[in-house]
């Protein structure tokens, strides 16, 4: 009974890849499809229509990264404790046994985006990135093999976390949308009483992309993608199949 029912896990992965692989696929095509349109362009765009914009951040608000301090519009920091604690565990004939085991709790995990301008060579246009897929660079990967001294709080919050156990060390992590870099955006734009926006809607029909990817890079990226999926597809279905297959032999067998 068990193959059976891990063949039809095996076929529900397969259909979840196979609707990823659709929305890859229609990203995909909707990208290709889009022409880049010029940030003064847009003033009579259909409000909720989809642009391709190519520029360069420009701040409205500067916001400064946790751990890093980079100054950008977007960032995602990371704290992760890592501890050892004592405990006690009963063997089947009742003997007590004291033990050492890690762990690992979240200190920090934080995400923060302002509004910004994209500038091209035709002028600025205010971009909210809130509900948008914003691909992040990585800034800070940092293990520190305990608490650092004289440092036992960090952005106003205690290193020791919950204070189980003794702490083993901490992973810093941060991942920034700098300012002044080159962007590419793919998403909505809305027509506001102070003119267009890049902006979600209330309903989002299709991917809202924020990247420092050039186009090219992200339709690369896409089509490894969608060609991975195909082949895990591919391969769980067929592992699905034979798995049922099997498991009526073995049935019949019985």
């Amino acid at each position: 009974m068990w193959i059976w029912c891990a063949g039809c896990g095996l076929i529900i992965l397969a259909v979840i890849v196979i609707v990823v692989r659709h929305a890859e696929i229609n990203k995909l095509i909707a990208i290709v499809e889009t022409e880049t349109s010029p940030c003064s362009g847009l003033m009579h765009a259909q409000n909720g229509s989809f642009v391709e914009i190519k520029g360069f951040i420009e701040p409205i608000q500067v916001l400064r990264s946790d751990v890093g301090g980079r100054e950008c519009v977007c960032y995602k920091s990371t704290i992760t404790r890592e501890y050892e604690e004592e405990h006690q565990e009963t063997d089947a004939a009742g003997r007590v046994h004291r033990k050492r085991r890690r762990g690992t709790e979240s200190i920090v995990s934080r995400e923060v985006r302002t509004r910004f301008y994209v500038r091209d060579d035709s002028g600025r246009l205010p971009v909210d990135p809130e509900g948008a897929q914003v691909e992040l660079i990585e800034t800070v990967k940092k293990d520190e093999p305990g608490v650092p001294a004289g440092k036992a709080t960090f952005a106003e919050v205690n290193l020791e976390g919950s204070g189980r156990g003794q702490t083993k060390g901490l992973k810093f992590r941060e991942w920034v949308l700098p300012v002044e870099v080159p962007v590419y955006i793919f998403g909505p734009v809305l027509q506001t009483d102070n003119g267009p926006v890049i902006q979600k809607p209330a309903v989002l029909s299709r991917d809202f992309i924020i990247t420092t990817k050039s186009e090219e890079a992200l339709m690369g990226a896409t089509k490894d993608s969608i060609q991975a999926l195909n082949i895990t597809g591919v391969v769980l279905s067929l592992a699905g199949i034979a798995l049922i297959v099997y498991s009526l032999f073995l049935t019949d067998a019985l």
